[in-house]
């Protein structure tokens, strides 16, 4: 199927959507409609885009050869490797300590740092093999915009920032933030192998302009998954067989039980389920807004099927199949403490809540098509978390130690330091099982937040002590990647959006939060729609259409 291609809808409709054609950009962000960086840094106040031409060769990939996957990966559709036990006696990756000593402060999302330093003997370890001090400030991603934004004002930077795109922020990133081109383009980045071995796709990410300007956390590009919770359905003797709508809403009412403090679902009703069901409609969705049909985008908010999916949820909360508390509480804890089935979540967290909770017996329900007719096409993301960790600006050499610092911390899945930097100290934070690392009842007290610095721990695929989930995972990425549909806007930028697109973006989140909770019908979606046109939505279609055509020249 091509991208001008159509896909079935529910009532017999059709509806174009991005399908594998879609090429991804050669030089990574390409911007419309604000300032634009020349292919050499700098400033400029032109409105042209860069052409992929202009664009630095992106980074050479080059895996990790000294250990053999159980079952290989798909390169060609970004499916990774998968490994059922770690390695007997790792070697080291590295020969010495990046560092130069001295401080390295880091800005990142996080929650607070359970154990201080001077008594996390895992940060103390970690400090003495990079040669430098790691301190840290956090924030969690709620408020994750006012801190960046202070951050910014202020002018005292971290050395190293966590991103998050913003009004002119390519501006921002020429003003402020190391160009990484240099060291890390091509062949360059072969003196940081761990770096290396971080898949192509993530690259993108990291790319504006043509520019390289910082260190992406690669996962699988698969978008928010359906988990649920198999203890759970054990219990209550539920068995899973969704092959339409009908067969998950029957599902979901099965799975409720208020009497007994239980509900199907606990995650925000006008994000993630309603992004569930607009996937099984095949729509684009909150974590995947627009598609694309030769050029032409679409916003998940005019597609035909975003009203009749707003009714489905705004039934689901009617029912009373829906957590009471999703809109305000906190869905995570409610889904840990058994009162809801399923949770909406990234993909990592298959793999990171068997690690720490094995006994929940975690499966997926891959999105099939609403009407029936198999698989819907999985809506797929760009390959790495999108808010990158960039260097505030320093001379070459600060810049290269920073360098080896990430590398040190991107090391590969089978060496020494991979078990340092994700799981700490043997006897500490974890214990082997065989050659197996179990984390112990410490070991989330004491975790360092350095995982969105290149970190191996996504991909690829590694579930301690339960290869079973390993398979799993792999079998649903092989499933669902080949056919999925790539996110057009991944390398584009509108500055419309960045600025003011945000703003009314809330406002469209807020109606549907109030649609599916009863208090605005469902009729009053199309006229906000028209309002978000005039306001937003047709100059950010015109800027990602016009990048898209520049990129695609």
């Amino acid at each position: 199927m091509t991208s001008a291609e159509r896909i079935p809808l529910p009532g017999g409709a059709t509806a174009p959507i991005a399908l594998p054609r879609r090429r991804f950009l050669q030089g990574g962000l390409v911007l419309i409609g604000g300032t634009v960086l020349g292919s050499c840094g700098g400033g400029s106040d032109s409105s042209d885009p860069v052409a992929p031409q202009d664009a630095a060769e992106p980074p050479s990939f080059a895996p990790y050869t000294g250990v053999s996957p159980d079952l290989p990966g798909d390169p060609a559709h970004h499916v990774p490797d998968a490994f059922f036990r770690y390695p007997a006696d790792p070697p080291p990756f590295f020969d010495g300590r990046p560092g130069n000593g001295g401080t390295v402060h880091i800005l990142t999302q996080a929650g607070q740092i359970g154990v201080p330093l001077d008594r996390n003997t895992r940060w103390q370890k970690l400090n003495e093999s990079l040669g430098v001090e790691l301190t840290f400030e956090v924030a969690m991603p709620t408020e994750w915009d006012a801190k960046q934004s202070v951050t910014l004002a202020g002018g005292d930077l971290p050395d190293i920032m966590q991103l998050k795109s913003m009004a002119q922020f390519p501006r921002v990133l020429d003003s402020e933030f190391a160009d990484l081109t240099e060291f890390l383009s091509g062949d360059a980045i072969e003196n940081y192998p761990a770096l290396a071995a971080i898949p192509s796709l993530a690259w993108k990410t990291v790319t504006v302009n043509g520019r390289i300007f910082g260190i992406p956390q690669s996962r699988p590009p698969v978008g928010p998954i359906c988990s649920i919770r198999g203890d759970l359905l054990d219990e209550m003797g539920v068995t899973v067989d969704v092959s339409d709508g009908q067969d998950f809403l029957d599902l979901c009412r099965e799975l409720t039980d208020p009497a007994r403090n239980r509900w199907a679902i606990a995650s925000d009703p006008s994000q993630w389920s309603l992004g569930y069901v607009l996937e099984m409609m095949s729509a684009p969705n909150r974590s995947h807004p627009w598609s694309e049909d030769d050029g032409a985008f679409t916003s998940m908010y005019e597609t035909e099927q975003m009203p009749e999916a707003l009714d489905v949820v705004r039934g689901m909360w009617e029912e009373g199949l829906l957590h009471p508390d999703s809109f305000t509480g906190n869905n995570a804890q409610m889904w840990h403490s058994g009162s809801a089935v399923i949770y909406f979540q990234a993909f990592p967290g298959w793999g990171n809540f068997t690690k720490t909770h094995p006994q929940y017996d975690l499966s997926v329900i891959p999105p099939m098509r609403w009407d029936g007719g198999g698989p819907a096409p999985k809506l797929l993301t760009g390959g790495a978390v999108e808010d990158f960790m960039a260097f505030k600006k320093a001379d070459a050499e600060r810049v290269q130690e920073l360098l080896r610092i990430a590398d040190y911390l991107a090391a590969p899945f089978g060496s020494q330091e991979f078990l340092l930097v994700n799981y700490g100290i043997e006897g500490e934070d974890y214990t082997l099982d065989g050659t197996d690392p179990v984390v112990t009842e410490q070991y989330l007290s004491r975790v360092i937040p350095t995982n969105y610095i290149g970190s191996a721990r996504n991909v690829p695929l590694y579930v301690p002590g339960v290869p079973d989930v390993t398979r799993a995972q792999h079998e649903f990425l092989s499933d669902v990647l080949p056919s999925g549909a790539p996110d057009p806007t991944v390398g584009l930028y509108s500055e419309t959006a960045g600025t003011k697109g945000a703003t009314e973006d809330r406002n469209m989140w807020a109606l549907q939060g109030d649609i599916v909770q009863g208090r605005r019908p469902v009729s009053d979606w199309a006229g906000a729609v028209e309002d978000w046109k005039r306001s937003v939505g047709d100059k950010i279609r015109q800027e990602y259409e016009e990048a898209f055509a520049a990129a695609d020249a």
